[in-house]
């Protein structure tokens, strides 16, 4: 089995196979090479190419056809998808279409700009990948353990942990280096206020919102939140947080919700009405709506960001839709949809599925990042 989509150079992942026990030999017919139970796809691709491995086990003999990509072109804007299983995929910005999967030995959980790389945390290792926009040459980055979320800010990358040592963490990612700071239970969600230097971070399992000066790398306080805080997305105009409690609807619980939190005292500011299972949020802070995601019923909530009441009926997405991503600069949502390997697009201004939407990308997707190469951003989603 390979991942979806053709891979790009220097594309790394894991044989596996299935129908047969035990594997014991494989060959590699084409491009690439193997290494062990490895595949490597080569470090330059010129145009599109085929290579095939072949796999015996003591009952019989398998094979797979792996597509493969060249780099996509540098003056192209792109939209990088977080993976779980196979790691980046690339597609085109201007149309959705899927241009490649940087496999890398495994899956990511979030993907964000930084200058001209992207960097994501992986899933299966305690690295951060960093990944060079103009080449598509990944690099890993050690300790950087169990990654959840990652924004850039001021050229510094910042992954939310989920366990260190029995304690969600936020680390800095500085040239390589490489500083901790403990959060609370279970670090998820993450947003950075660029204008204050303080992230927020939402600790799903001890029900808070670590505030942190950035500078300092220094906790300053904690923020009662809901129960299982997952999503957290900064409402800068209106001095908010919305958090979104991912808690499933039960015969004995009415489901999550979300609530906007005040930044200076802590006190909630609205209430949503509650859902089946929320999971994700972005803010389109020009419009003034906020999009939750309900991984039970496939859909994305349109709330009032500031009564956080309902302005519409949800959108029909896909199967379990997780983080979504508005990207101002071209008025579009973007919703990854893990169980069905699709990203759905929207347009903000009308709300109509983009041509072509729900596309195909790399297999079971959480995040989503709009990449513009020529330009410097510092990675931090748009808060508003």
């Amino acid at each position: 089995m390979a991942p979806r989509g053709p891979l790009l150079p220097n594309s790394r992942f894991p044989l596996k196979v299935s129908g047969g026990a035990g594997a014991t030999h494989f060959a590699l017919i084409g491009p690439g090479r193997l290494d062990g139970t490895t595949y490597e796809a080569p470090a330059r691709i010129a145009e599109r190419a085929t290579a095939t491995v072949v796999a015996a086990t003591p009952d019989g003999v398998g094979s797979v056809a792996i597509p493969l990509a060249p780099w996509p072109r540098q003056d192209d804007d792109l939209i990088a998808v977080a993976t779980y299983d196979d790691g980046v995929a690339f597609h085109r910005a201007t149309d959705g279409a899927l241009l490649g999967v940087l496999a890398l030995d495994g899956g990511v959980a979030d993907v964000a700009q930084l200058g001209q790389s992207v960097v994501a945390p992986s899933t299966t290792a305690g690295v951060l990948w960093s990944i060079d926009l103009a080449t598509g040459v990944p690099h890993a980055i050690d300790d950087v353990p169990a990654g959840n979320e990652v924004a850039g800010f001021r050229g510094d990358a910042y992954v939310t942990n989920r366990d260190v040592h029995g304690d969600g963490a936020l680390t800095r990612v500085r040239d390589g280096s490489t500083l901790r700071i403990r959060t609370g239970v279970t670090a998820e969600g993450l947003a950075i206020d660029p204008a204050t230097s303080v992230a927020y971070v939402a600790n799903v399992n001890d029900a808070s919102i670590a505030v942190i000066d950035v500078p300092g790398m220094r906790l300053t306080r904690r923020l009662s939140a809901p129960v299982r805080p997952f999503s957290v997305a900064l409402d800068r105009a209106s001095h908010r947080l919305d958090v979104v409690s991912n808690v499933p609807q039960t015969p004995t619980s009415p489901g999550g919700h979300v609530e906007s939190l005040d930044l200076a005292t802590g006190r909630v500011l609205a209430h949503s009405a509650a859902f089946r299972f929320p999971l994700g949020v972005a803010l389109d802070a020009r419009r003034r709506r906020l999009f939750v995601t309900d991984e039970a019923d496939g859909t994305v909530a349109v709330l009032d960001a500031r009564s956080l009441r309902p302005l519409r009926r949800p959108l029909p997405a896909c199967a379990v839709p997780w983080r979504p991503t508005v990207d101002q600069a071209s008025s579009r949502l973007y919703v990854p949809c893990a169980r069905t390997s699709a990203l759905a697009a929207y347009d903000l201004r009308t709300l109509a599925p983009l041509p072509g939407s729900p596309y195909a990308t790399g297999g079971y997707p959480l995040a989503v990042s709009v990449l513009r190469r020529g330009t410097q951003p510092q990675g931090v989603r748009d808060p508003g």
